[in-house]
């Protein structure tokens, strides 16, 4: 008799928290994200289903080795579709970022930045602290530009924050948007994480690992036998 029985899908696999979320979005790093994410769910809706509709004509064994091939093929679709997805928001936060530090003037080596390197250096560790925030603090980009392009801590003399901290400080305060979207870009990585670990969580416990066992141990004892017959009826 066909099994009938539907499991619930996990909570994570559903778009809706997402869009709610990030919906007024319209650049197609998001748009993707929550449609990769009902991708997972159909696939996950389809393994179901496979799961759920097994044929009374074949043994149990049978039934768990055809939902384990569709399962495969399955997680190996779902696999891509996450890897694209989190790659693409990498790569939109990478350009993302990449223009905010070009807007905020740390794009190259300022005007002078030997003098201001020399400058930095002959101060005390506290007195160059200060400066550097300071330099922050007022959005003087040439103080921060000098540090970035620095060929060595060396050449401006020891920093308390590292150059990164520094950086990122000095362009979110020159791109008060940017917090936001690069926060919204975290929630669009978190959300396509979360319908992974549904999918491949949920898709897994379907599975009949014991009956998927013996039935390969049945299909390669058939195929033997096969073997042997044919030997048998090629012979004089």
């Amino acid at each position: 008799m066909a099994r009938n029985i539907t499991r619930l899908r996990p909570p994570t696999l559903s778009s809706t928290g997402a869009r709610q979320r990030l919906g007024h979005r319209q650049e197609v790093a998001f748009s993707m994200t929550l449609d990769a994410i009902d991708t997972l769910a159909g696939l996950y809706d389809g393994l179901d289903a496979v799961r759920s509709s097994q044929s009374p004509l074949q043994t149990p064994e049978a039934n768990a080795l055809t939902y384990k091939r569709q399962y495969e093929a399955a997680v190996t679709r779902a696999e891509g579709i996450v890897k694209a997805q989190l790659d693409r928001l990498l790569d939109y936060e990478m350009g993302l970022r990449s223009a905010a530090t070009r807007k905020a003037g740390l794009g190259a080596d300022p005007a002078g930045g030997n003098e201001i390197r020399a400058a930095l250096r002959g101060m005390s560790q506290k007195a160059r602290d200060h400066a550097v925030v300071d330099a922050i603090t007022r959005g003087d980009a040439s103080v921060i530009a000098a540090i970035v392009h620095s060929p060595s801590a060396i050449v401006t003399g020891p920093i308390t924050a590292p150059v990164e901290t520094l950086t990122a400080q000095f362009v979110e305060k020159a791109n008060p948007e940017l917090r936001e979207t690069l926060d919204e870009i975290e929630i669009a990585a978190d959300s396509i994480g979360f319908a992974w670990q549904g999918f491949s969580k949920g898709t897994a416990d379907m599975r009949d690992v014991g009956a998927e066992d013996r039935g390969e141990i049945g299909e390669a004892a058939a195929r033997s036998a096969s073997a042997t017959l044919a030997a048998a009826m090629g012979g004089v």
